[in-house]
């Protein structure tokens, strides 16, 4: 739908195809998996078209080999100040790429007995089952103990629904037995953005200094740049078709954990290789490693232009056109150089923080529009918004679920109430949004919701418009109203 005035907004929008293609679809179901810049289908294709080799010893393959250590470079400079491109590890899924983790940490456990049986992992009834999964079968695996940090209620709140995550509950349940904590930065069916370090510093002082912590970013890193050195943690995880990039999985890997916890995953002779290589058990999707390159440089560029756009009398360096070129044209930059150049890499690393508080700002205009409707309708007692009702986006991204209310029309069902909801709100074909259990299984049972039906869940990101914001409440209301 259109985006109005905004320069940089219709400059953004301008930089995904499937946006451009459908002007009067509203993508409002990004949690999911968001739509793929152009940049990236074009850098995609030219890796498939001009240098789709094995790596080797010619020329044709030391192109290729650049490019795909543009991306771990890329990659690392995201991640911020002191992560190595060897810190960089790529994998088919977030999912696969824990699971690998996991496997890691077993065989040191056999091979080294980094961990004993009885000492502790513990895991969240929030999270995906990607942060979750992993860890039971390891612990059941290798007798150790699983415990759960639970969400309690959000003080002052009068929805049963409302939960979050809080770091204090860490202080009853984290010992010196404790050996890892796997918990999310953003649950992607409350929305509400975790105090990580918070988190991470009662981890560290109540297992005195025993555990190690697995950061689930995938729900978080559409909305903000996840550097993990600030946070703390050690092993982050996210997914960057969720960031406008390719279906692939990245993982930060660091050096300590490369030396201290983990057994090589890759085969045994080529356990030598520096790099995370020996840590993955398979070649790579070079094509992927090497469009993901293309996200980073939008980043900066829409960080560029935000930092001109805040300037005094300024409207857009050159007006609307150049800004819809500076995005949709992003020049592409020389990662690999930038990381180990200390003046270029904060001018870019400047730049992609500019873009990530430009897209805070965005989006805290699209919650106070959607999350207006939703209140609205839960003080009528028409439906429930599942986590915070928060609006400003320091708390909570744009992710956001919610099920029929007490006062619903008699009519929905009292278990398939989210199912019938959501068919109503997509059956014109003109919106997305998403229905079920989320993957976050234990949460959605937890909150005594059905196992089938679950929630229903709507999604903005960065490029969604306050019209887009405005249509899907509207459409909301109206199935829950609709007889």
């Amino acid at each position: 739908m259109s985006s109005g005035p905004d320069p940089i907004l219709d400059a953004v929008r301008a930089a995904f195809p499937a946006l451009v293609k459908n002007k009067d679809y509203v993508y409002s179901e990004n949690a999911g998996g968001s739509q793929v810049l152009g940049s990236v289908a074009a850098k995609m294709g030219a890796y498939l078209l001009d240098s789709n080799v094995q790596m080797a010893d010619y020329d044709l393959a030391h192109q290729a080999e650049a490019r795909v250590n543009q991306g771990y470079a890329a990659t690392a400079l995201l991640l911020g100040q002191g992560v190595s491109a060897d810190e960089v590890l790529f994998g088919a899924s977030a999912t696969q790429l824990v699971e690998n983790l996991s496997r890691m940490i077993e065989q040191s456990i056999i091979e080294r007995q980094v961990w004993n049986k009885g000492d502790e992992i513990i895991i969240t009834d929030v999270d995906h089952e990607t942060n979750r999964g992993s860890w039971k079968r390891l612990a059941d695996r290798q007798g150790l103990v699983i415990k759960v940090w639970k969400p309690i209620p959000i003080p002052n709140s009068k929805s049963s629904k409302a939960v979050f995550l809080n770091p204090e509950s860490l202080n009853d349940i984290v010992t010196p037995r404790t050996r890892l904590v796997a918990f999310t930065a953003c649950s992607n069916v409350l929305g509400g953005f975790v105090d990580v370090p918070a988190a991470v510093r009662i981890i560290k002082e109540r297992s005195e200094g025993n555990a190690w912590t697995c950061l689930d970013a995938v729900a978080c890193a559409p909305h903000r740049r996840i550097k993990p050195l600030e946070l703390g943690v050690d092993f982050v995880f996210w997914s960057w078709y969720k960031v406008y990039g390719p279906h692939i999985g990245s993982m930060y890997l660091p050096r300590r954990a490369q030396t201290e916890l983990l057994t090589r995953l890759n085969h045994h002779f080529l356990h030598g290789y520096s790099g995370t290589y020996p840590f993955q058990p398979s070649s790579q999707c070079y094509e992927a490693i090497y469009a993901l390159t293309a996200v980073v440089d939008y980043y900066a560029a829409l960080g560029k232009l935000a930092l001109a756009h805040k300037q005094p009398g300024s409207s857009t360096s050159g007006g609307a056109a150049a800004a819809v070129d500076a995005l949709a044209k992003a020049p592409e930059l020389d990662w690999s150089t930038t990381l180990k150049n200390g003046a270029r890499f904060e001018e870019h690393s400047e730049q992609i923080d500019a873009a990530f508080e430009w897209m805070q700002a965005h989006e805290t205009a699209l919650l106070g529009e959607i999350m207006g409707k939703l209140r609205s309708l839960a003080d009528q007692g028409l439906l429930e918004v599942v986590g915070d009702s928060e609006t400003h986006a320091d708390h909570r991204a744009a992710t956001i679920a919610f099920v029929k209310g007490s006062n619903a029309r008699s009519s929905l069902g009292s278990s398939s109430s989210s199912k019938e909801i959501h068919s109503h709100i997509v059956q014109d074909k003109k919106r997305g949004a998403q229905q079920g259990h989320m993957y976050a299984y234990d949460l959605i049972t937890g909150l005594g919701l059905s196992k089938e039906y679950g929630v229903v869940r709507i999604s903005l990101v960065h490029y969604n418009s306050v019209n887009d914001a405005a249509a899907i409440g509207n459409a909301i209301e109206a199935a829950i109203k609709a007889q």
